[in-house]
């Protein structure tokens, strides 16, 4: 399907980030916040006919968190974190009128608060990978996703 590349960052590094984008984070606690940010994710694409990808179910798994950044009460841009055992995988970022660069950065100081002390990994590419790598992470690999047909 696609190649992308395996990122990290160091837990000392996000917890010195700071951030002055504007932004106001909140973690989805409800089943209607999760609604909201998988619309967001989807970018209003989403219909009441399809069916959910995040279910609610997820809010009570200990360790993910699904993040809402706002300006005013508009959901602008999240992501996903999701305690490991020694690391916090970030994932599902997404933005619309804010760069992505300042989402990272955002999400980055969201998971130094939340899980204090874990290093951060993921995988990005293209465009995605350049926010990521701008904001901190570092490349540690390659990926290549496979789709079994």
């Amino acid at each position: 399907m696609f190649e992308a590349q395996w990122i990290s960052l160091s837990p000392r590094f996000g917890n010195a980030l700071e951030t002055s984008d504007g932004l106001t984070w909140a973690p989805a606690t409800s089943a209607a916040e999760l609604e909201r940010w998988e619309l967001a994710w989807t970018k209003g694409d989403a219909t009441q006919e399809e069916p959910r990808i995040f279910l609610p179910r997820l809010l009570s798994v200990p360790g993910v968190v699904f993040l809402l950044g706002f300006r005013g009460d508009r959901p602008l841009c999240g992501g996903i974190l999701n305690r490991g055992a020694e690391v916090v995988g970030l994932s599902n970022v997404f933005s619309s009128e804010v760069g992505s660069e300042i989402v990272w950065r955002g999400l980055i100081s969201q998971a130094a608060a939340i899980f204090p002390d874990l290093p951060l990994v993921g995988y990005e590419r293209q465009a995605e990978l350049t926010a990521a790598l701008r904001a901190g992470f570092e490349p540690i690999g390659p990926l290549r996703i496979w789709i079994r047909q």
